[in-house]
Formats: C-alpha cells, sequence, structure tokens
C-alpha cells in the first residue's frame, strides 16, 4: 500500500519500479535554465538580495525554511510549497494568517510609497537608514482539499537596503509590493504510484524598486530613480518519486518562475530549479523530515550557498518547528494552534554582501497569527 501522504503513520511502499529517467531530466532542465542566469547576474544590484525572485512565502514556516520548503513536506497547519506533494493528499484546511517581522513599520511605509509612485520619498528614506536592513511580511488566504488547493496573497512584500559610506553615501535596494492568486495541483503517476507529479499556475501583481545609486544621482538625475511594475502569470511545475524503505526517502524537483505571460516592467526569461533529497528516519515515525535543498536561483552567486539543510518536526497536528542552515543563512521557528487560533514565532539570519571583501550579517524576528480550520 502506498503511504498516504501528510500522514503521520509511514506504511511500507511496494512499487518497486526506479525512475531512471528521473536524473537525466532534472540533468537537463539544469543545464538550460543555468545558461539564462547570465543575465540576471549581470542585472543584480550589489549588495542586497532580490526579494522578488525569491520562491513566495505563505507563512512562518516557509521564511524560515527558504527555497528548501520547495523539498520538504510541510507541516500540518501549512501548505506544500511543491504541488506535487499534495498528490494523494488527505488533508482539508482553510487558513487565514499574517507574517511579518520587528520591521513591519518600515515595510508598511515603503508599501504606502509604491503606491503613490512616490520615488523621490523612498530615495530619501532609504538615504535616511544606518546599517543593512532586511524585512518582509505576508497576508494569505487559502483553501486545501486534498490533492488540490487555492489561495489569494492580498499583500506580500519587504524590502532589502544597505548604505555605504555615510558621508557621502552609495545605497543599494530592493523594496517590492505585490498581490497574487494561486491554484495548484498534484497527481499520482498512473504507471507508478512512487511518482508524483504538481503544477502551479499563479498570477502576480506587482510594483517595485531594485536600483544603486549615490548622492550625485539624487541630485543630479532624479528622474532615473522610478518605481516599476508589472504583472505576470507564472506556471511552476514539479515532481516527487518515493523511495521504498524505512527512511521514506524522496527526490524532488521544481522549476519556478516560468513566465508564460508579463506585462509592465520585462524580467528576462531566467526559470529557476531547485533540487532536493528528504528523508525521515524509522524511530521519528513520520514526525521529522529533513532535506538536502540545491538551488540555482540568480541571486546566489557563491556555490556552498546554494546548498541548505532544511527540518520540520511536528508534533502531532497541534504544532511544528522549523529550521534551516546554510552558509549564508540560518532560521528557526515555532508555530502552533488552540482551537481555530494560529500562533507562531521565529528568527531568521542572513548575510548581506556590499562587496567582494565584505559580509554583513542582518537578523530578523519573526511572528505570525492566523485562523485555521
Amino acid at each position: 500500500m502506498k503511504r498516504p501522504i501528510n500522514q503521520t503513520t509511514p506504511t511500507t511502499l511496494t512499487t518497486r519500479a526506479k525512475p531512471g529517467f528521473l536524473p537525466g531530466i532534472i540533468v537537463i532542465i539544469v543545464l538550460l535554465v543555468s545558461s539564462s542566469q547570465l543575465v540576471w547576474a549581470q542585472s543584480a544590484v550589489s549588495g542586497v538580495p532580490n526579494l522578488r525572485l525569491r520562491y513566495p512565502s505563505l507563512g512562518l514556516s516557509q521564511y524560515i525554511l527558504g527555497s528548501s520548503c520547495l523539498s520538504l513536506r510541510s507541516g500540518p497547519m501549512d501548505l506544500d510549497c511543491n504541488p506535487a506533494y499534495l498528490a494523494g493528499a488527505d488533508k482539508t484546511i482553510f487558513r487565514a494568517s499574517v507574517a511579518a517581522n520587528n520591521q513591519v513599520s518600515t515595510v508598511n511605509d515603503y508599501r504606502e510609497q509604491l503606491d503613490k509612485g512616490d520615488s523621490i520619498g523612498m530615495v530619501n528614506s532609504l538615504l535616511n537608514q544606518s546599517g543593512p536592513m532586511q524585512a518582509e511580511a505576508t497576508s494569505a488566504i487559502w483553501y486545501q482539499h486534498d490533492w488540490w488547493a487555492v489561495g489569494y496573497v492580498p499583500f506580500s512584500g519587504g524590502f532589502a537596503s544597505y548604505v555605504q559610506n555615510p558621508a557621502y553615501p552609495t545605497v543599494s535596494a530592493d523594496v517590492f509590493k505585490e498581490s497574487s492568486l494561486f491554484a495548484k495541483a498534484g497527481f499520482v503517476s498512473a504507471g507508478d504510484e512512487n511518482l508524483q507529479f504538481g503544477v502551479q499556475a499563479r498570477y502576480v501583481e506587482r510594483q517595485f524598486f531594485h536600483q544603486q545609486f549615490d548622492l550625485l544621482d539624487v541630485i543630479g538625475s532624479p528622474g532615473s530613480l522610478q518605481i516599476q511594475g508589472q504583472k505576470v502569470f507564472y506556471l511552476e511545475p514539479g515532481v516527487n518519486y518515493q523511495f521504498d524503505g524505512n527512511w521514506e526517502s524522496e527526490v524532488s524537483a521544481t522549476l519556478t518562475r516560468v513566465a508564460i505571460y508579463q506585462t509592465g516592467a520585462q524580467d528576462p526569461f531566467s526559470p529557476v530549479i531547485d533540487i532536493g533529497l528528504t528523508t525521515s528516519p524509522p524511530f521519528a515515525d513520520g514526525h521529522f523530515r529533513t532535506t538536502t535543498h540545491y538551488s540555482n536561483s540568480p541571486e546566489i552567486t557563491d556555490v556552498l550557498s546554494r546548498f541548505t539543510q532544511g527540518a520540520i518536526f511536528d508534533f502531532g497536528k497541534v504544532a511544528s518547528v522549523s529550521a534551516s542552515l546554510g552558509k549564508s543563512s540560518v532560521g528557526l521557528g515555532v508555530n502552533g494552534h488552540y482551537q481555530s487560533v494560529e500562533l507562531g514565532v521565529g528568527w531568521r539570519s542572513e548575510d548581506i554582501s556590499p562587496d567582494q571583501w565584505n559580509t554583513v550579517q542582518v537578523s530578523t524576528y519573526i511572528f505570525e497569527a492566523g485562523l485555521v480550520f
């Protein structure tokens, strides 16, 4: 019998087919996608991450895990990032939540400036900041019924900035806000129940400011510092294979940021592939899951930083602990619910490299509140 998806009691898988074609497909996709990453690398703003390139987070656990959530089955109160994990699921849940870190007031100020198209006000705010800063916030409503899910994100946004040489400042900044609609579904292969496929359709309306400027730019050509907007429709597939054995090993891959249609500011066609190997030790009875995850996101220029260790430990269906560890980031969070009220708190630290010689660490606390039914 096939192990029920998102259940805590594992059973032995009986299908013995081996996915010999899967590694070959993944290698081909990696080579094709990697060739398009050079365009993004050339247009990157030095010193800060491009937050809008990241896989969108619906809540605390996904903030903590980062891209490793794409190769790790979610906790009982969260939605799987990889749509293939929905295949064969036995889970019905409605959830509405808000997650933000301790810089939420600054995120809201930038949201208002983006709404007004106030690039000059935003530039002045950025110039007044001291030291590196990074923050994100999101609100999300979604519903899952077994193998499919739909959701609406009224607001997701954030900023990352770094000011060098305060006497004559040079500012690297990424500020964005977006709203989105999504639907995802997972399917079990007819020929091999260990093999699952999935796809997510996502429509995003976004405004952003992603530039590097100095005081001379502000004085001499303020018109060049503009807020941009875009509307994008993404189609993002995923695949997963479950191996037989007591460790419940799985290998998964997703292809995200596949822009089928876009208007406004034009991004280069540059999909991101994520690959992960997940295991669950026999003594944990399915409650503890770990992944070794690789991402070829163009914002990651250091090879070792592309690898992340992610983990989730579930306390039944009441609470979950999420953790991630990489060369340039680390995070830890816990969320749980009592009846219909859900709360969570976490901490995440990430390195920002303003140049090839210096690295600074930015740490934030993340808080979450919501309703779950």
